[in-house]
């Protein structure tokens, strides 16, 4: 009996890259999705610590949002607070920047200093290549204050002044 395998088709330089980056992509698409899936089938879902994103503004998702992505493009395998720091200051048009400004902060000398910090220090945690992105402790507390910051000044939902002011309450 004579066996005929299918030749294994390598690629090489920038289109094996491409294809990676299309696989994980997918892969983190899906773990999304199932976490939101998890989220709208379950109250005691895995995530207890993690406030529902349902009450937190358009402009607060895009900040989660994009500290998600400076993580991935990164390489790193979880999500900080100084993740969420680098997207309020670099989010356009953003309430956060304008409340800096008013306080006199030099807005270019501290996302200057948020982001080599991101390159810096976190990148040395990576422990491995991982298609899993965790949220740090110290974050899931920041969003959890911040839906308790909006509810104390009776506000519907979470704004990124909310996340700011969690923030600034961190230990």
């Amino acid at each position: 009996v004579k066996r005929t395998t299918t030749p294994s088709i390598r690629y090489t330089g920038a289109l094996s890259s491409t294809l990676w980056r299309i696989r994980r992509g997918v892969f983190v698409l899906r773990v999304f999705l199932c976490y939101i899936l998890c989220c709208k089938l379950t109250s005691n879902s895995l995530f207890l610590y993690m406030p529902p994103f349902h009450h937190f503004t358009t402009k607060a998702k895009e900040v989660i949002r994009r500290a998600h992505e400076l993580a991935i493009e990164r390489g790193q395998n979880h999500v900080g607070p100084l993740h969420l720091l680098a997207a309020l200051l670099t989010q356009e048009e953003s309430a956060v920047v304008s409340i800096l400004e008013r306080l006199e902060v030099d807005m270019v000398l501290l996302t200057d200093s948020v982001l080599e910090s991101l390159e810096g220090t976190e990148s040395g945690g990576v422990l491995a290549p991982s298609y899993q992105i965790y949220l740090t402790p110290e974050l899931a507390g920041i969003l959890e204050a911040s839906t308790r910051a909006a509810a104390s000044l009776k506000d519907e939902f979470v704004s990124t002044e909310h996340l700011l002011l969690a923030m600034l309450d961190a230990p």
